[in-house]
């Protein structure tokens, strides 16, 4: 019931050129086979590798707290289209940390914390993650919002387990998008964070706080997965968004 019930919020969701035959290289995802490459797949716009284990690990340690938290699940899209589209990704569930009654079933409510998990890490293989920022498309244009090649550079990071004065931690090599999909910013606490500022992005921030001057989406700035820009929205402002990371 889960992944069938993630899936079907997707669909409803997004909207995308259908593929005529799907074709996942193994040499990108573990999981796929041969007949994933050589035959391909019909009638489907994604493929997604599920599997389970006991332990995935922890995510970082919240050292100002002294604790650390775990990972329900873990997701990564593996291989992509000649336009940059994820065409395949993985999921794995983290199974010793999903609450479960003596018997092994799960409550109604766990059930659908399950459900929410699946379709974050969903949109995670479909885009949401600042490794994938460069690689964004004008809808309007039907070309890159980033200029190819995309730039290798010297990225100030919001580091999570080193953090340093300002909330900044060290500087990492990144391939870094262009300033109209993501921007640098502070806090009035001098705190630093990134912006998607996509034009659909910041024109459904600005419907949804009634602010014709929000310039875009903050990407969360606290322990979450230690990306250098963060994967996450910013959990103060959108709590209960599916790409929060309240669910991860």
């Amino acid at each position: 019931i889960i992944m069938p019930e993630a899936i079907k919020f997707w669909a409803q969701t997004l909207k995308v050129y259908p593929v005529k035959r799907l074709f996942v290289d193994p040499r990108f995802c573990d999981d796929a086979s041969g007949i994933d490459f050589q035959w391909g797949h019909t009638d489907a716009d994604l493929k997604i590798f599920v599997s389970a284990q006991r332990y995935c690990g922890l995510i970082n340690s919240d050292d100002s707290h002294g604790t650390a938290k775990v990972q329900i699940a873990h997701s990564d899209a593996c291989d992509w289209d000649q336009y940059d589209r994820p065409i395949a990704g993985s999921i794995d569930f983290c199974y010793d940390f999903i609450p479960l009654r003596e018997d092994g079933t799960a409550s109604e409510g766990v059930t659908k914390f399950m459900i929410e998990t699946a379709i974050h890490q969903i949109g995670h293989i479909l885009g949401w993650k600042s490794n994938d920022l460069p690689y964004f498309y004008d809808s309007e244009t039907g070309k890159p919002r980033t200029p190819r090649p995309v730039d290798l550079v010297m990225a100030k990071c919001i580091d999570i387990t080193n953090r340093g004065a300002n909330g900044v931690g060290a500087e990492e090599e990144r391939y870094m998008p262009s300033n109209s999909t993501m921007i640098r910013g502070t806090t009035h606490k001098n705190i630093q964070y990134y912006m998607v500022v996509t034009p659909r992005v910041r024109q459904v921030v600005r419907n949804h706080f009634n602010c014709d001057s929000a310039m875009g989406a903050r990407m969360e700035n606290q322990p979450t997965t230690g990306d250098c820009f963060g994967d996450h929205f910013e959990e103060r402002m959108f709590l209960f968004e599916a790409m929060s990371a309240t669910t991860s």
